[in-house]
């Protein structure tokens, strides 16, 4: 197999131009790739590197760590090879070209970057330094991610902040990339970095719960456990639904722990309420995070059971009205009771 067509254009700092094809069908297996040769040397792969032909415009010359590995006022050959799969040790080159870099200027090079620990459930946050100033800088999320500009900072250090694609919880892969401006436009590409954005606050625990169980109290008491991460931006919420109706709300819960909620008289009563004619009923508990100008919400359910806890009286006491409650001693216990009234043969219990 020969070459029919094997081109080159060289650009400065680093792109090349090109096409290629072959004389007759490309065998089954084919590897296409351009060998380029001087004081250092690089291979790079174009565009459908696989077929008997192809063409690509500014294909970057890069090593493996994403540099441009050519030298100033040097000259090197460009020339490609190919391969076949099932022929490894066997190579066939195209004719080559000379081309000089000429006077190449400073390229950007990333000198540090670093992800810093994330205050905010939407952002990853990464500080970052050239050699040059930049003229922009992006980031990407994993090699499959979009690029998100952050903008021209015309500065060698900055910190950007990755919001494209960002929820609480995530982790993964994230890389800058930088451009330059001195000279003549230059891009590099920083090492991948790991991160994990703090996820949202949960509820890992919702025990059953009494309406009222302590002689001679009208409170309730009920717990629960959160899990939170510790991050100084992030709020968190409690409420207290049967279905849709809000029963109770605690706000600025604080971080992860037991919580102990104590009913006031009137949210013990709307919880009453809602409960209908049933002992038990099922209750949703809503932990809200909110962290900027995002809240999020995790859910967990529990059943609370009357045990009597509901006034079912009014007492006028030293002039005040007062709650009463009805008290029923069984087998030497005091136990809290309830009024029942039978209407039209359906009995309802009675506040």
């Amino acid at each position: 197999m020969s070459w029919n067509v094997a081109s080159f254009t060289y650009t400065a700092p680093d792109l090349l131009s090109g096409s290629w094809s072959y004389v007759g069908s490309a065998p089954i297996g084919i590897n296409v790739f351009i060998v380029i040769r001087g004081p250092s040397s690089v291979s790079i792969t174009p565009p459908n590197s696989t077929s008997a032909s192809g063409t690509y415009t500014n294909l970057k010359i890069t090593d493996l760590q994403g540099k441009n590995p050519l030298l100033p006022n040097a000259t090197y050959t460009a020339e490609y090879a190919q391969t076949i799969t099932y022929e490894p040790f066997v190579t066939s080159f195209s004719s080559q070209t000379a081309f000089t870099t000429g006077s190449l200027s400073t390229q950007i090079e990333f000198s540090s970057h670093s992800v810093v620990i994330p205050t905010l459930l939407t952002s990853i946050p990464v500080n970052w330094a050239t050699n040059i100033a930049a003229t922009k800088i992006e980031s990407q999320i994993e090699a499959t991610g979009v690029w998100q500009d952050h903008g021209n900072p015309s500065a060698t250090s900055g910190t950007i902040s990755r919001t494209t694609g960002v929820t609480p919880g995530l982790s993964g892969r994230i890389r800058l990339r930088s451009t330059g401006n001195t000279g003549g436009a230059s891009t590099r590409e920083s090492s991948w970095m790991n991160f994990t954005v703090p996820n949202i606050g949960t509820i890992s625990a919702s025990p059953d719960f009494n309406l009222g169980n302590t002689l001679n109290s009208d409170t309730s008491v009920a717990s629960i456990t959160t899990v939170t991460p510790s991050i100084t931006s992030a709020a968190y919420n409690l409420e207290l639904r049967v279905g849709t109706n809000l029963i109770l709300t605690r706000t600025g819960i604080g971080n992860a722990g037991v919580k102990t909620i104590t009913f006031t008289r009137a949210e013990q009563d709307e919880l009453y309420r809602r409960m209908l004619n049933n002992v038990n009923t099922t209750v949703i508990w809503r932990l809200i995070t909110v962290s900027g100008t995002n809240t999020w919400s995790n859910d967990r359910n529990a059943t609370v059971i009357i045990t009597g806890s509901q006034p079912t009286e009014n007492i006028r006491t030293s002039g005040t009205w007062r709650r009463g409650f009805v008290w029923i001693r069984i087998s030497n216990t005091w136990r809290r009771g309830l009024i029942w009234i039978r209407n039209s043969g359906n009995w309802r219990r009675g506040i």
